[in-house]
């Protein structure tokens, strides 16, 4: 059996092969694919296969999925024009005639949502068998904003008292490759997050107590953090983009929780604090503790 991966050489590309290897699955039954095989090379020297696979470049696509008998599909990053980017992976793999495609989705309602609702709708359409991963916020998007965070003491957000059930981003890859894995996941649908909410007081004592330093937690509305973000420089899409994504965490939205998570793992997802530890421990790629 082949599995292939779409966006190997991205984040949670790169660590859902490494979690299909230490499964044991055969690095010479993994397919890697990527905009830049090149990127791949360190999974070659392992075993692995590589293929040039663009969602810019449909005409990539077919080739890329030849002998495939089960497809991750990872979603696309931000473009205008992701759902028919995902449909072109989708109509290849009807016509290479794998077996079953997985995709990693999202949680419904968020502002990121709609693509992937839409990109839902079409695998249900295709005729395809599937499972659908609606993957929650991932802990690893603090780890960036931290050093930040500690040269000002303080945590800015307008999120209210909602609460993020967070994962990171490692846990979800290695629930994703017992997926690939296996036969017993056709049809389904897992929503992966934590068993357990925390709120942002919590994220402050946890990056606190990560790094040493004293972190405060201002909340401010959702205008005056704008204004805040575009004070500090952020452009105007991405200042948008962050409050957007607050607003969903105030309604409730990222404060979903799940056992399925938990169950693909056989343990509990790691704590908000131990998984802060581990994003800022300076051995990782991304050690975030203030020099």
């Amino acid at each position: 059996m082949t599995i292939a991966i779409t966006g190997a050489s991205g984040h949670l590309g790169r660590l859902t092969v490494e979690s299909l290897i230490a499964r044991g699955v055969a690095p010479e039954t993994i397919l890697a694919t990527a905009r830049h095989p090149e990127s791949l090379a360190r999974f070659g020297e392992r075993g692995v296969r590589t293929r040039l696979l663009d969602y810019d470049r449909p005409e990539t696509i077919p080739a890329a999925l030849q002998g495939v008998d089960t497809l991750l599909l990872i979603s696309s990053r931000g473009a205008q024009d992701r759902v028919q980017q995902h449909l072109s992976v989708i109509d290849s793999a009807r016509s290479a005639g794998i077996g079953r495609v997985v995709y990693t989705s999202t949680i419904p309602g968020m502002v990121l949502s709609p693509d992937h609702v839409a990109t839902e709708q079409v695998l249900k359409q295709s005729g395809l068998a599937t499972t659908i991963l609606r993957n929650g916020w991932y802990t690893d998007n603090y780890a960036p904003s931290i050093p930040a965070i500690l040269a000002s003491g303080e945590l800015i957000a307008s999120v209210g008292t909602g609460r993020v059930a967070s994962a990171t981003r490692s846990e979800l890859a290695e629930a994703t490759a017992r997926v690939l894995d296996e036969d017993a996941h056709d049809g389904k649908t897992y929503t992966l997050t934590a068993d357990k909410a925390w709120g942002y007081d919590e994220l402050s004592a946890a990056i606190g107590k990560a790094t040493g330093r004293s972190v405060r937690l201002r909340n401010l509305s959702s205008e005056d953090h704008l204004q805040t973000l575009r004070d500090e420089g952020v452009d105007e899409g991405a200042a948008g983009f962050l409050v957007a994504v607050d607003r969903d965490i105030k309604a409730g939205l990222l404060g979903l929780t799940s056992p399925d998570l938990t169950r693909l793992l056989e343990r509990p997802p790691m704590s908000l604090v131990q998984a802060i530890q581990t994003l800022c421990d300076p051995r990782t790629s991304l050690g975030c503790v203030s020099q």
